[in-house]
């Protein structure tokens, strides 16, 4: 009789061990998915502050390809990119595609003085993608504007391969720091 009970008590306390494992799988779950979404909202956060940073102060991070940088406003790329469309020089998913450009700043190119733009794709850590993305806007934004025009990448962090492959993309990459200090 006392077995039984001892067995019953068990099992009733396994029973409530296993709801309760149960519980903390969907709990946990539910937190992996909640952090996940954190991790998008942050990086998506930080991505837009270091856009700001490069748009703000262009010379602090550019100035390695060009000086006398300026940022140029997005109304005058749109308008240009809007009368290659016109000109049937771009099309329609091209101008969309190219405006999405972070941010692009005019200076003059540090090894003959001659006007270029810089086509900059912005990142925490800039990945393939995004170095085909700068290559890619910154030969839209060259047809449309007749100008040349360096893509360059920039991200708070930006591996060894990555580095490798914006070199032999020709692609000016920038290691951002906090605190406005830049690497590299």
């Amino acid at each position: 009789e006392s077995n039984r009970k001892f067995e019953a008590r068990v099992e009733t306390r396994f029973d409530r061990v296993e709801s309760d494992i149960v519980e903390l799988k969907t709990d946990v779950s539910q937190l992996k998915t909640d952090v996940s979404q954190l991790k998008t909202d942050v990086g998506r956060f930080n991505g837009r502050d270091l856009e700001r940073m490069v748009r703000e102060r262009p010379f602090v991070y550019l100035s390695r390809f060009a000086l006398r940088l300026q940022v140029v406003d997005e109304s005058e790329i749109a308008t240009a990119l809007e009368e290659a469309v016109e000109a049937a020089i771009l099309s329609e998913s091209e101008m969309e595609d190219a405006k999405l450009i972070d941010a692009i700043a005019r200076g003059k190119r540090r090894l003959d003085g001659a006007v270029v733009l810089l086509a900059c794709e912005i990142s925490a850590a800039v990945n393939e993608y995004d170095i085909q993305r700068a290559v890619r806007r910154a030969g839209l934004i060259a047809k449309a504007t007749r100008q040349e025009v360096i893509p360059v990448v920039l991200g708070e962090t930006i591996s060894e391969r990555m580095r490798q492959l914006a070199d032999q993309e020709k692609v000016g990459w920038v290691v951002l720091k906090a605190q406005n200090q830049v690497l590299d």
